[in-house]
């Protein structure tokens, strides 16, 4: 259980000294690597996060600036530091030497790059203060990381150090209820990387929504095979925008013959959420009066042109004679209801 261990505030660094680039290796435990199966190696992690996690931007950055400007974090490991805050500088300043070596970057003196400026974390402190402390910059702070990022290491915080989410909300200076909602969207991001495999790290927003929306958890909760169900349609594309999670909520939320209908047009071969989406507008109570109102207006200002053409397509005739049948079919109904007629 967790020993409740109090929010850093000592002193975090020994020093700040230029370090040897060539000493310094990257962070197996890289929020950002999470989601990739290790160990990696050196080239493994410094290809990634090159081209995926905007180490190419630093690196064209670096070109323009000639220097790095802000120190990188380092935990001393006998004569050699492993990268805690600045993995990212670290391999744009790697590929800006290798350059300059080989000679496509020409007029400059590498041995200028050859050391970083880094502050070095002290000797006595333990992992765990470490990365509460860097939760406390990263997830709290200043120095923002993505929603991805932070639920990583809230999950790490508390299943690798058996902290509690009150004991991490309180160090971390968050809400108990935040921490909970980053903790089981990293989780269930894991699960569905676990199920599917690829690059499901980018799938951690469409689990933050999920969680957002307390009708749809209560959806799962009714029949967890459902969250089955929520995932294939993710990993199958049918959903392929956390934004349509939004879209999804009203759908479950809907009567039983129309939520019936729009989860079968999701499962069908060519269909979508979207579609499903648009289906539920037309079925919806609070959009039926809309979009009749909206044809009232249609019909108001009708093209002359359109009704000459009409006059001799057959289908277009038949259109028309629906829909007065329709319209008509409508007010017998609401009569018949008790409903008063108009003049």
């Amino acid at each position: 259980m967790s020993t409740g261990t109090e929010f850093p505030r000592k002193r975090m660094f020994s020093e700040i000294i230029n370090v040897p680039l060539e000493k310094i290796d990257l962070d197996q435990e890289n929020p950002r690597l999470a989601h990739l199966e290790g160990p990696l190696t050196e080239e493994q992690i410094e290809e990634y996060i090159f081209d995926e996690e905007d180490g190419r931007r630093l690196y064209n950055q670096l070109k323009q600036d000639g220097q790095l400007f802000e120190e990188i974090w380092l935990v001393r490991t006998g004569d050699r530091y492993v990268v805690k805050e600045g993995n990212r500088r670290v391999v744009a300043s790697r590929k800006y030497l290798c350059d300059v070596q080989s000679g496509r970057i020409k007029n400059v003196d590498e041995s200028n790059f050859n050391d970083l400026p880094a502050k070095i974390f002290r000797d006595d402190l333990s992992a765990k203060e470490i990365d509460v402390f860097l939760g406390s910059v990263h997830i709290v702070g200043k120095k923002d990381w993505s929603a991805t990022n932070k639920g990583s290491h809230i999950f790490k915080l508390i299943n690798q150090y058996d902290e509690t989410p009150e004991s991490v909300a309180e160090q971390l200076g968050m809400t108990v209820g935040k921490v909970k909602q980053s903790y089981s969207s990293y989780k269930l991001t894991r699960d569905f990387g676990k199920k599917y495999g690829g690059k499901y790290i980018h799938m951690y927003s469409y689990f933050d929504e999920y969680l957002n929306a307390p009708g749809l958890v209560r959806w799962v909760e009714d029949d967890p095979s459902k969250l089955d169900w929520l995932m294939e349609q993710i990993h199958n594309k049918k959903i392929s925008n956390h934004r349509h999670i939004r879209r999804l909520k009203y759908i479950v939320a809907a009567e039983p013959a129309i939520q019936k209908k729009c989860l079968g047009i999701i499962e069908s071969k060519e269909g979508n959420i979207e579609q499903a989406y648009d289906t539920y507008k037309i079925y919806s109570d609070s959009n039926s009066w809309i979009i009749l109102e909206k044809t009232c207006k249609v019909l108001d200002s009708f093209p002359i042109q359109q009704l000459k053409i009409a006059k001799n397509d057959a289908k277009k005739m038949i259109l028309i004679k629906n829909l007065i049948v329709g319209a008509n079919t409508l007010q017998k109904s609401i009569l018949d209801m008790g409903g008063a007629a108009t003049a």
